[in-house]
């Protein structure tokens, strides 16, 4: 980093200033010159601390993330060419390989392109990465007002949502909760809801669709309706094919990091379509999974909580994702709505994420990206992510651009009482 961060003072104004300078000074200064593969277009974010490489491989997921980053950048902060030919180049990267309508795309690939494993098949629980390249294309789809690409990532989203309702989708995922976990077939999971929500939305943001409309509203019923757990009072990471709780310990994981952003994404199409009800349903559980995910004893946002009942946590690690993504559902609502809780928890998130994960204090660059539950510092790391920390940072301007200029902000008006 060449300057010295402002003082994130107390101030808008300085908050503004100071994500400004991380993503000027810092996130784009840090990937045009040692992440962005400026001979062959895309990503290479295996690369540590201080630049040095330490893979050359790209990957479908940071293919994805990093040009829908790029894109964004380009269409609602700067529009320098140069952030757009980042992105375009990702996208004409990424699609020499697209599989066709039965797959999903390789995991990884070589610099030049050339995929590392073959298509990932439909009952496979892979579809992440075809989702964060749908992204990346509507976003690039905007900037170029390219009605091809917009086809396209329609074209991927529609593909996505028809193989996740297959009866065998994602037969045998244990990731989260290890080996002893019973296989569910044709699991549902929030995660899914949620990169459906973003495509939708990125989508949607560009012109009208009613399919596409459709998909954004139907995962969101899932979120709200069916994952909910009443006894627990929680939203669950996984039900059954059929949308029911599956009686098993799938039952007691709660993952309180991917609800926040689910949420957050939800909050978004609640204000784009001006529905208060929607707005106030997703602020309510995003209390309850902030005060219910919160490490009281060293601060920030849990990722998972793998036994309610049990208390047992991941509490062995923590995510820069989890803190920023959270910190968007609070920004989104201090903007929109002047509920006491959330200025309270905004400030205190706030807070603890500037004090513990910037790494300039370290000397280093960008933000820590995975760490303790203590947060505590690594001299070496191997990804630069290309996603949360960047889209933490321009959502906070923008909002914070839209609360400073505006001559009479609107609050949305939400029935449950103000503390």
């Amino acid at each position: 980093m060449t300057d010295t961060p402002p003082s994130p003072g107390t101030s808008l104004e300085a908050r503004g200033r100071l994500y400004r300078h991380y993503l000027f000074n810092d996130f784009l200064s840090f990937h045009y010159e040692h992440v962005i593969d400026a001979d062959y277009g895309g990503f290479m974010c295996t690369v540590d601390r201080d630049g040095t490489r330490v893979a050359d491989t790209k990957t479908a997921w940071y293919e994805g993330r990093g040009s829908w980053t790029f894109a964004y950048l380009y269409n609602h902060i700067d529009p320098d060419p140069r952030h757009l030919e980042t992105a375009r180049r990702s996208v004409e990267f990424i699609l020499r390989t697209r599989p066709d309508e039965e797959h999903f795309w390789p995991r990884s690939l070589s610099r030049q392109g050339e995929p590392l494993q073959p298509p990932q098949p439909p009952n496979s629980n892979d579809l992440y990465g075809d989702c964060f390249i749908a992204a990346g294309i509507a976003e690039v789809a905007r900037a170029l007002d390219d009605d091809g690409y917009r086809d396209v990532a329609r074209q991927i989203l529609r593909k996505c949502v028809r193989l996740y309702d297959r009866a065998d989708f994602c037969p045998d995922d244990r990731s989260w909760l290890g080996d002893d976990a019973p296989p569910i077939t044709g699991m549902r999971t929030i995660s899914a809801w949620m990169l459906f929500l973003w495509v939708g939305q990125t989508l949607l943001d560009d012109r009208h669709d009613d399919e596409v409309e459709a998909i954004v509203s139907r995962s969101i019923e899932a979120v709200l309706d069916h994952h909910f757990n009443e006894e627990i009072g929680l939203i669950n990471e996984v039900v059954d094919h059929d949308l029911k709780h599956t009686g098993t310990t799938y039952d007691q994981f709660v993952p309180p990091a991917t609800v926040n952003e689910t949420l957050w994404l939800a909050m978004q199409h609640a204000l784009r379509r001006g529905d208060a009800r929607l707005l106030e349903r997703a602020a309510t559980q995003l209390r309850r999974h902030l005060e219910f995910g919160w490490d009281y004893v060293y601060g920030g946002v849990y990722m998972n909580c793998h036994h309610v009942d049990d208390n047992r946590w991941d509490h062995h690690r923590k995510g820069l994702w989890a803190q920023v993504e959270t910190l968007n559902a609070l920004q989104l609502l201090v903007e929109h709505t002047d509920l006491l809780w959330v200025h309270e928890w905004y400030a205190k998130l706030s807070a603890y994420l500037l004090e513990k994960w910037p790494a300039d204090q370290y000397g280093a660059p960008l933000w820590l990206d995975y760490t303790d539950r203590k947060v505590t510092f690594e001299p070496h790391w191997t990804r630069a992510d290309v996603l949360h920390y960047p889209r933490h940072l321009m959502h906070t301007i923008l909002s914070v651009e839209r609360i400073l200029t505006a001559s009479d902000r609107p609050l949305l008006s939400i029935s449950f009482p103000p503390g």
